[in-house]
């Protein structure tokens, strides 16, 4: 109940205030509408729609909060009647290795380590053989 409560004054009165005064405003401008409209019917400039200030946005107000009660009411209801998760199942023991890794750990580490081993023995090339592009030693000085 005390979570209905506060959802209810976290949604429901917001709604209200911002329906009254929409309320409000819609009054006043339905009024302007019909002052102008009862003068030029009647003739008589008299007329005044006061009580429109007053009832429709309250009216607005009323509307809006008692849908957001019945809105919290049945969404509470809709939480209270969900069933309960189960919860989850414990995860699988993993074999650990003398090394105190996973498994799986370990053996995805050691094919990285040969692949990598076997690309830096492909890029370098055997000791004592130059080649043409490799540049080879080169003579810095600047005096020709």
């Amino acid at each position: 109940m005390r979570t209905f409560l506060r959802k209810l004054l976290t949604t429901g009165l917001p709604v209200a205030v911002v329906s009254a005064v929409l309320g409000f405003g819609l009054a006043c401008f339905a009024g302007t509408f019909a002052d102008a409209q009862a003068a030029s019917l009647r003739g008589n400039t008299d007329v005044r729609s006061q009580g429109r200030h007053l009832r429709l946005p309250l009216l607005l107000a009323a509307a809006s909060l008692t849908t957001a009660v019945a809105v919290e009411a049945l969404a509470a209801l809709f939480r209270r009647n969900r069933p309960t998760t189960l919860p989850a199942p414990a995860p699988k023991a993993r074999a650990v290795s003398e090394s105190g890794l996973d498994a799986e750990v370990e053996a995805l580490l050691n094919g990285i380590l040969a692949q990598t081993e076997a690309d830096r023995l492909a890029q370098t090339p055997p000791a004592g053989s130059e080649t043409s592009g490799s540049g080879g030693p080169r003579n810095l000085s600047t005096t020709h």
